[in-house]
């Protein structure tokens, strides 16, 4: 039997994931041990196009795909061409984008009639009972009226769904093989894709808009300490040469449990010997955050905490059936983490049940006060196989959806295009939807100034003792009543927030299989991330103007009888900040950007910002200074002919990508002290 196993990611905007295909592998170990390794021969692929190219060659008697909101659509296409090539292909789909509902589940597997089987929750134990069948020689459609305990399959003789009830959770996870330590995986240990493990399966919380929120997940399995040592020492090996790449993990709360702490402990063994990983993808609890400190200094403080609140709302989140630590402990864990050097984040999502314009702003509000290091909002997705989507719950909050395409996941594939597509909530009986354009723009101006670009300027607020919200608020009111520089970006951003959305999915296929729209999304003019995307616009646009207007505000909420050095101070900053920062003219290499220039100030405030904020505020670092401006024109050229290589020619296709997947600082002037001025004047 021959078997090709899929975890597809389109590539014709960039590839969405680069994570190592990991329930793949546990379904192939599982049933390469239960079966025998002669049982099968088996690949694994990532890419579209290499799908079809395996389906082509080798006729496989099996399709297994892994079914994410990131894939469903490419999913059909090759579903499709399996069963044209080989009707006799059996093909089978499991994961998570997948009705809760037996209604829906019944018409989801009706409209798709080349797929077989569904499997919606743990997959080894049901695929390996499904293939041990197909190898007993029991047919597709005696299956399919009969189908093992934990797969689904739709009648089509009696019109009805096919299952019996889901199979039990494995328990003890070290019956399924490492795909690491059986060197299944080591081809994807190149550097072209993020080593990807799991600690343990299961979460103990009840969120509704979350598909581990669901009872069959709550109680918690895990894998050995032993056996996830032995796959980082395994892993770490071989990606020693690639220092840069991420570790990520599968985990719904990371840090939670005891052992995490042995986990961390190995990793940080792991990043003095092998010099790797320099970064981290993992999802941490919100309980136990003792525990979870413990385990990011374990890992050299290299772990973001996040917190994950997602809402402040007390009705939310009885709603939604979470339950969040008190603003108390929210404000005494953050400040904990700023005196321990730790980096987090938090996320808001809107709009959820019983959410209101006032009730997410305040989130806003409280999330600042606590001095989080990154806050992201997040539009609230609806999920298939979540209690959110329910009809029930749709009618109980009202919940009003729109849909739109996930930004750069489409193809073209044998001549058929295909989009990926999320269904978002954009109303509830408690948030219209002009409150959630206000609730999204207000979130893209707070973002866009958190952002670590304008760092110098968040230390003045604070400083200053001016509260960051009201400095954000003032912002947004600014941008949308006065024409300021970003005013134009804004209205952009807000147009394109109600363009992106469409009534049904056939209505977005519609729109982009138009040929000029379709260009556009290769071009990324259309169903890019909005919020990326304007960043990049201010960035290039505007870039001197939205420091201008940050330092307008902040003097428009000093306090009366400010002292005129602190003014002064001001004024330096923003010359400083507007002479080192301006990307504009260094990404467009304009005439004179890249050469050396002088900027005389009466504040070092290069030295301020070098130092902790501990050394003094601003006004403590009066001294006359002059500055030597200058910027390495290799590396930047460099930098660019790459974007250009990968992106094309065209500014709006490679200057947003550069922007996105290098650090800021690459096109930062640096700054050195010009010699013979004096050094003790104020000015």
């Amino acid at each position: 039997m021959k078997i090709l196993f899929a975890d597809l990611r389109h590539t014709t905007a960039g590839r969405h994931s680069n994570f190592v295909p990991l329930a793949l592998g546990f379904l192939a170990s599982y049933a390469q041990k239960e079966l025998g390794e002669d049982a099968f021969q088996f690949t694994i692929e990532t890419d579209p196009d290499h799908a079809l190219r395996h389906i082509n060659q080798t006729k496989p008697d099996v399709v297994a795909l892994s079914n994410y909101c990131w894939n469903t659509e490419a999913n059909k296409v090759i579903w499709d061409y399996a069963k044209k090539q080989n009707p006799n292909t059996t093909c089978v789909g499991g994961g998570p984008e997948f009705p809760k509902e037996e209604l829906d589940r019944t018409a989801y597997l009706a409209n798709l009639p080349y797929l077989d089987f569904y499997i919606p929750m743990e997959g080894e134990v049901p695929f390996t009972a499904l293939l041990r069948r197909l190898l007993e020689g029991r047919g597709v459609k005696d299956l399919t009226m009969n189908p093992p305990v934990g797969v689904m399959a739709f009648n089509a003789v009696e019109n009805r769904l096919a299952w019996e009830m889901p199979v039990s959770r494995i328990q003890d996870l070290e019956v399924i093989p490492s795909p690491y330590l059986n060197g299944m995986f080591d081809r994807y240990l190149d550097g072209s894709f993020f080593p990807f493990m799991e600690t343990a399966r299961g979460c103990p919380y009840h969120c509704t808009y979350c598909a581990a929120g669901e009872e069959w997940y709550r109680k918690i399995a895990s894998f050995s300490v032993q056996r996830i040592c032995a796959e980082l020492d395994y892993i770490a090996e071989r990606m020693t040469n690639f220092p840069a790449s991420t570790l990520a993990f599968a985990d719904s709360n990371f840090g939670m449990l005891k052992r995490d702490e042995e986990i961390a402990e190995h990793i940080g063994e792991i990043r003095k010997k092998w010099n790797w990983p320099h970064n981290f993808d993992i999802a941490t609890g919100k309980s136990q955050l003792e525990r979870i400190i413990s385990v990011s200094q374990k890992m050299d403080s290299k772990l973001f905490i996040s917190l994950s609140v997602q809402s402040t709302n007390p009705d939310t989140l009885v709603a939604v059936k979470r339950k969040n630590l008190d603003d108390g402990k929210l404000r005494e864990i953050y400040q904990k983490l700023i005196k321990l050097g730790i980096n987090s984040y938090s996320d808001l999502i809107y709009p959820m049940p019983l959410e209101t314009k006032k009730s997410f702003f305040n989130g806003i509000e409280k999330m600042i006060q606590v001095k989080i290091n990154k806050f992201i909002p997040y539009t609230a997705m609806i999920l298939k196989g979540t209690s959110l989507a329910s009809r029930e719950s749709r009618k109980k909050y009202g919940l009003v959806t729109k849909f739109r395409i996930l930004p750069r996941q489409f193809g073209e594939y044998q001549g058929e295009k295909c989009f990926e597509i999320e269904e978002i909530c954009v109303a509830t009986n408690t948030m219209s939807f002009p409150d959630y354009l206000e609730c999204r723009g207000f979130s893209f101006v707070v973002t866009l100034y958190s952002n670590g670009f304008f760092e110098p300027l968040m230390r003045h607020l604070d400083e200053l003792e001016i509260n960051r919200f009201d400095f954000f608020k003032d912002v947004w009111t600014k941008i949308c009543r006065v024409d300021t520089p970003v005013s134009n970006v804004y209205s952009e951003f807000i147009h394109d927030a109600e363009a992106e959305l469409f009534e049904s999915r056939e209505a977005i296929y519609a729109h982009y299989l138009e040929p000029s729209h379709y260009n556009n999304l290769k071009e990324f003019r259309e169903g890019d991330n909005l919020i990326r995307a304007a960043f990049a616009k201010v960035m290039m646009n505007c870039c001197s103007g939205a420091i201008e207007l940050g330092y307008e505000v902040i003097r428009s909420l000093l306090s009366q009888d400010a002292d005129m050095t602190i003014k002064e101070s001001l004024e330096d900053a923003e010359k400083w900040m507007i002479a080192t920062r301006n990307l504009s003219p260094v990404i467009r290499q304009s005439p004179g950007a890249l050469e050396t220039s002088l900027l005389s100030l009466r504040f070092n405030i290069d030295q301020w910002f070098t130092l902790n904020a501990k050394e003094g505020p601003l006004v403590s670092f009066n001294e006359q200074v002059c500055y030597s401006l200058s910027l390495e024109s290799e590396h930047v050229s460099n930098l660019i002919d790459g974007a250009k290589r990968l992106f094309g020619e065209k500014e709006e296709l490679w200057i947003p990508r550069l922007l996105e997947r290098t650090d800021l600082k690459n096109y930062w002037r640096k700054c050195d002290l010009k010699e013979g001025l004096p050094r003790n004047g104020g000015g």
